[in-house]
């Protein structure tokens, strides 16, 4: 009878030792929060009169496992977000500030992401793309005489994102940095366009 027990609890240990290991090694979903970072930066300018100051606000959402091999994994990021500028507008006859919000449904894929082992850390680094979808926006100004065309502001903003993190046990800290590569602003013509680019650091648990 003992030998039975003790045959048993081995191979349920064996089992419970296999199941653990092979759950750290299965990507899990995750929800995610955090600060976010942006401004506005423009190419094609005569001149620049405008200072594009950095806008604060937070992100939050779901991640999903698409693949994962080994060290090297794939990721579907979906949440909400809030991205802009604060911007000054300076000249000889007046300074004028105006800030630039959009709430924003985002969704970055990051099909590359590597893991580094690191004692009890890992450390990983991804390369991707998102986009937003812009469901709002807020347009305020210091001054009353400044006029927004309603369809200046591209709906859609998408680019390349750069993710940095460092993983325990079940918590991400990520370091997302990101570039559009369309215009933000639909309404300039020529050369002079506007884009995007910010940063964001929001902390991940995996169920």
């Amino acid at each position: 009878m003992k030998k039975v027990i003790l045959t048993v609890l081995f191979f349920s240990l064996v089992s419970l030792t296999f199941a653990q290991d092979q759950e750290e090694k299965v990507s899990k979903i995750g929800v995610y929060a955090g600060l976010t970072q942006s401004t506005f930066y423009r190419t094609g300018f005569p001149s620049l009169p405008f200072d594009s100051g950095s806008l604060f606000g937070f992100e939050a959402g779901v991640d999903f496992p698409v693949i994962q091999k080994a060290n090297f994994e794939s990721r579907l990021y979906l949440g909400y977000s809030i991205y802009g500028a604060n911007e000054t507008f300076a000249d000889d006859v007046q300074s004028v500030e105006t800030k630039v919000s959009f709430n924003a449904l985002r969704l970055a894929a990051i099909p590359a992401i590597y893991t580094f082992d690191v004692d009890k850390f890992k450390v990983t680094a991804g390369l991707g793309g998102y986009a937003a979808l812009n469901l709002s926006e807020d347009v305020s100004s210091s001054t009353d005489d400044v006029f927004f065309e309603e369809d200046l502001f591209s709906s859609l903003n998408y680019g390349l994102q750069l993710q940095l993190g460092l993983r325990y046990q079940r918590y991400i800290l990520n370091l997302n940095l990101y570039n559009s590569l369309n215009n933000v602003a639909e309404a300039f013509i020529g050369p002079a366009v506007i884009k995007s680019k910010g940063s964001s650091l929001t902390v991940s648990y995996m169920f």
